[in-house]
């Protein structure tokens, strides 16, 4: 099922490649991994290395705007913040070292953090985040797992990037906060995420089934910030969220879009089209059973993140769910 979503979306966005990821909120379990291209071993003429890898470990992107909710969860974890402080986004610009951090062609004004996760507000959480010590947006991350393997035990992992932040600079972490200057793969994503599915605990990642044996998670984070971050998840995908494509008929969704610009020659060049459209997802909300993670590489047909990999999360989720009850 993930499969076959995938490689639909993969060839109507006439995108590059794509991943996705599933997993078992509750023990960590990876109940499916897929991408695209991919090859079938019966039929060797389809072999090559490019076809062969499995993307969603050993692949790394910037993952744009899906960090988004682990920087509001930094401002929660530092008492400063609540889900209700509201923020001056400005005028929709905001210059940081000479770089200029834009909206996606809008101005929210004054809004509240819950609404900077909603609309998914570059300026924002970049002044949620400047606000706030370089070293706890770091560990936070680490706490998340990023910059290192998800220890699944599949070959050819890779741990990503995530700079220490003793060479940040104010640029560096407005950055970061909206999902730039870090490295992290589909696994590693889903992962995460998993965390907030787990209100707070970071369960290990197991490509296989665990039966009766479950390892017992390691609580992260404080569960009521854990909560109140994904009730404002919950908003993305409403009607009037970035994420509105991966609502599910019969069951309330949590999660976050994500559209990168993908660096060439000459940095970010937003005249050269090239993207990650992403989108990460948890149901049934508010005690969620799944987490599904979908990453398209440079698509074609449109390049949003809620546009392309939010109705795949969706076809995904609805499949599993239905076979889950049966």
């Amino acid at each position: 099922l993930a499969y076959h979503a995938l490689k639909k979306a993969v060839e109507k966005s006439k995108a590059k490649a794509g991943s996705i990821v599933v997993i078992k909120s509750k023990t960590g379990e990876v109940l499916a991994i897929a991408d695209v291209p991919s090859y079938n071993p019966n039929n060797r003429r389809d072999y090559s290395p490019e076809r062969s890898r499995n993307r969603a470990a050993t692949d790394t992107f910037e993952p744009g705007s899906t960090i988004k909710p682990f920087s509001a969860l930094e401002a929660l974890e530092s008492g400063k913040y609540t889900m209700d402080t509201v923020v001056d986004t400005l005028d929709g610009q905001l210059n940081v070292d000479g770089y200029i951090i834009k909206e996606h062609g809008k101005k929210y004004g004054r809004i509240p953090l819950s609404e900077i996760i909603k609309k998914s507000s570059n300026v924002g959480i970049a002044r949620v985040a400047m606000s706030l010590p370089p070293n706890d947006l770091f560990s936070v991350l680490r706490r998340f797992g990023f910059g290192a393997s998800t220890f699944s035990g599949f070959p050819g992992e890779v741990g990503g990037r995530l700079v220490a932040p003793d060479v940040w600079k104010d640029a560096n972490v407005a950055a970061l906060s909206f999902g730039y200057g870090i490295a992290t793969t589909t696994l590693q994503l889903a992962q995460a995420y998993n965390v907030l599915a787990s209100h707070g605990v970071k369960h290990p990642t197991s490509l296989l089934a665990l039966n009766e044996v479950v390892p017992e998670g390691e609580e992260v984070f404080n569960h009521d910030n854990v909560d109140a971050l994904m009730s404002a998840l919950h908003e993305v995908v409403t009607a009037s969220g970035t994420g509105r494509r991966a609502r599910v008929d019969g069951y309330l969704v949590a999660g976050k879009t994500g559209t990168a610009y993908i660096a060439g020659s000459k940095g970010y060049d937003e005249h050269a089209r090239h993207y990650m459209a992403s989108f990460v997802g948890m149901l049934p909300y508010p005690d969620p059973e799944l987490v599904i993670a979908v990453v398209i590489r440079d698509p074609v047909n449109g390049h949003y993140g809620g546009q392309i990999a939010a109705p795949v999360f969706a076809k995904v989720a609805s499949g599993i769910m239905r076979f889950m009850e049966d």
